[in-house]
C-alpha cells in the first residue's frame, strides 16, 4: 500500500471512529477493533480516550489522603495593625489550629516601624497568611498579594453554607467578587449600659428586646442634671446606626459614578437617629455624644452616660478601664417598622498571601477556624462571636471569659446582620459626605435636606477625582 493509500484509509476510520463513538447500541461492538486501525494509523501511539483510560484511584485522591498533621511546617501569621496580640492569638486562634495540626508552629509579624506591608514587600519577606478585617483585603489587592481561595474550598470540600453570609460577602464584596479570606469571627455592635446610673434614676435596665423607639424613651428618662452634674442618656455611634439594615440602600450608582444621598431614603434614617442625638438640648454635649470616638471615652471615664452603643468587642476595654462601674449588655436594636433589619458587620478573619510558600496548609490551618468546635471555643474562652449559623453558641458565649462573668453576653450578637459596606473609594467617599452631614445637622449647622444635598454634591467632586 502506497503512503497516500494509507493516509486516505486512515482518514476513512478515523471518520468513522468519531461516527461509532456517537453512536448506541450495537456500534458499541465494534469500537475496539476501530481503535485498534486508529492506533496503527498513528503508528500505535494514539492518546487514549477518557472511555479507554484505566483510572488511576491514587492519582486524583492524592491531595484527600495526604496527612496533613505529619510534616513540620512553620507558617509566618501578619497581623496587619500594630497592636500587640501575638500572645492573643497563640492561645487562641493558633492554639485551636495546633490542636487539629499539631506539626504547625508560627512565626508572628506585626505591622510597626520597619515590617509595614510596605517593607515586607520590599524585602520580599515570605508570609503565609494576614490576619485583618474586609479592610485588609481591598490594602492586599492593591500591593497583587490577595489569593482566591475558591480552589482549596472546593478540592477540600470546606462547607460555607453553615457560615453567616453577610461575613462571606464583606469578603467577597472587598475582593471584587473574589472569596479573598476566611472569617472567623463578626465583630458588629451592642449596648452597653451603666446600671449605677439606671439604679441612680429608678429606670428598668435595658432587655433584649427593646425597639430604637423605646431606647430614646428610655434615653430620656435618663437625661437629667443632678447636684450639678449633666447626665445623658445616650451616647452613639453612627458608623453602625446610619448604616442599619436589612439590604444595603443605594449609595453610589457604580455605572454613572454618582452618589445616591439625597434621597428619601437618608432622609428617614437621618429622621430617626438625629433627635437621638439632641435629647440633651446642650450643643456642645450632643456634638460630643454623636462621636463615638468621645462618647465612649465619656461613658466609661467620667461615667456621666447611661447607655452606649458600641462595638461588640469593647468589653475587654471596659474591663480594664471601668474599675468600680456595674455595666451590663443588651442586644443591638431593630426599629418597630424595620424588624429585619440588623447592624452591618465587621467579620475578622484570615486571608492567605498569594506568594505564599506553604499556601494549602495554610488554608486548612485558618479552615480548622471554622470547625463548630474551635467556634465554641472561641466563644466560650474570649466571648468572640461566632460566624457559623447555628446560634447554639449564645448558650455558651463568655461563659469563661472573665469580664463577661455574670453579665448578659448574649447581647453581644445582634438578631440578625445587615449587609456590610463595601470596601471601595467609591463608597467611601459617599459614606464620609453622608456622616460629615449627619454631624452638621446635628451640630444645628444645616437642616437635613440641605446637608442630604450637599453631601451628594461633595461625594461626586471627590468620586471624580478618583481613577476608574
Amino acid at each position: 500500500m502506497t503512503q497516500k493509500e494509507k493516509r486516505e484509509m486512515c482518514m476513512k476510520v478515523n471518520r468513522r471512529f468519531r461516527a461509532s463513538k456517537r453512536s448506541a447500541g450495537s456500534a458499541a461492538a465494534v469500537l475496539p477493533v476501530i481503535a485498534l486501525l486508529v492506533a496503527s494509523c498513528s503508528g500505535g501511539n494514539a492518546a487514549p480516550t477518557s472511555a479507554d483510560k484505566t483510572p488511576d484511584a491514587k492519582q486524583p485522591e492524592a491531595a484527600a489522603t495526604k496527612d496533613w498533621t505529619k510534616e513540620k511546617v512553620e507558617l509566618t501569621f501578619y497581623y496587619m495593625y500594630d497592636d500587640d496580640i501575638e500572645q492573643n492569638f497563640r492561645e487562641g486562634n493558633g492554639a485551636s489550629i495546633q490542636k487539629k495540626y499539631p506539626n504547625v508552629t508560627f512565626k508572628f509579624i506585626q505591622n510597626k516601624k520597619g515590617t509595614t506591608l510596605a517593607d515586607i514587600i520590599a524585602t520580599k519577606t515570605n508570609v503565609d497568611f494576614f490576619g485583618d478585617t474586609q479592610s485588609g483585603v481591598s490594602k492586599l489587592r492593591d500591593v497583587g498579594l490577595m489569593d482566591d481561595l475558591s480552589d482549596l474550598v472546593k478540592k477540600h470540600k470546606v462547607d460555607l453554607s453553615k457560615v453567616e453570609p453577610n461575613a462571606l460577602n464583606a469578603y467577597t464584596f472587598a475582593g471584587n467578587g473574589v472569596l479573598s479570606g476566611l472569617p472567623v469571627k463578626l465583630n458588629s455592635t451592642a449596648l452597653y449600659y451603666n446600671k449605677d446610673l439606671f439604679d441612680k434614676f429608678g429606670v428598668p435596665y435595658l432587655t433584649d428586646n427593646m425597639t430604637w423607639e423605646q431606647i430614646f424613651e428610655t434615653a430620656k428618662k435618663l437625661t437629667r442634671s443632678d447636684g450639678g452634674t449633666p447626665y445623658y442618656g445616650l451616647g452613639l455611634n453612627i458608623s453602625n446606626m446610619l448604616y442599619v439594615n436589612e439590604k444595603l440602600p443605594s449609595l453610589v450608582n457604580t455605572q454613572t459614578r454618582k452618589a445616591t444621598l439625597n434621597t428619601d431614603y437618608w432622609k428617614k434614617m437621618m429622621e430617626r437617629i438625629v433627635p437621638m442625638a439632641t435629647i440633651s438640648g446642650n450643643q456642645a454635649a450632643n456634638n460630643d455624644l454623636a462621636n463615638y470616638g468621645k462618647s465612649y471615652i465619656q461613658f466609661y471615664k467620667d461615667r456621666n452616660i447611661a447607655i452606649q452603643v458600641g462595638n461588640n468587642t469593647i468589653y475587654n476595654i471596659l474591663h480594664q478601664n471601668g474599675d468600680g462601674m456595674r455595666w451590663d449588655i443588651a442586644t443591638f436594636p431593630s426599629f418597630s417598622d424595620m424588624p429585619n433589619a440588623g447592624p452591618n458587620s465587621s467579620p475578622y478573619g484570615y486571608f492567605i498571601s498569594k506568594t505564599s510558600p506553604n499556601r494549602e496548609i495554610a488554608f486548612l490551618a485558618i479552615a480548622a477556624l471554622l470547625e463548630e468546635s474551635a467556634q465554641l471555643d472561641a466563644a466560650r474562652i474570649s466571648g468572640a462571636v461566632p460566624v457559623i449559623k447555628n446560634r447554639s453558641f449564645l448558650d455558651v458565649i463568655g461563659k469563661d471569659t472573665q469580664y463577661l462573668k455574670g453579665r448578659n453576653a448574649k447581647g453581644l450578637v445582634p438578631r440578625t446582620y445587615g449587609e456590610s459596606l463595601p470596601v471601595d473609594p467609591l463608597y467611601s467617599a459617599a459614606t464620609g459626605a453622608l456622616n460629615t452631614a449627619f454631624y452638621n445637622v446635628v451640630a444645628g449647622k444645616s437642616d437635613i435636606n440641605t446637608a442630604l444635598r450637599e453631601a451628594e454634591e461633595s461625594a461626586n467632586q471627590k468620586i471624580s477625582t478618583l481613577g476608574k
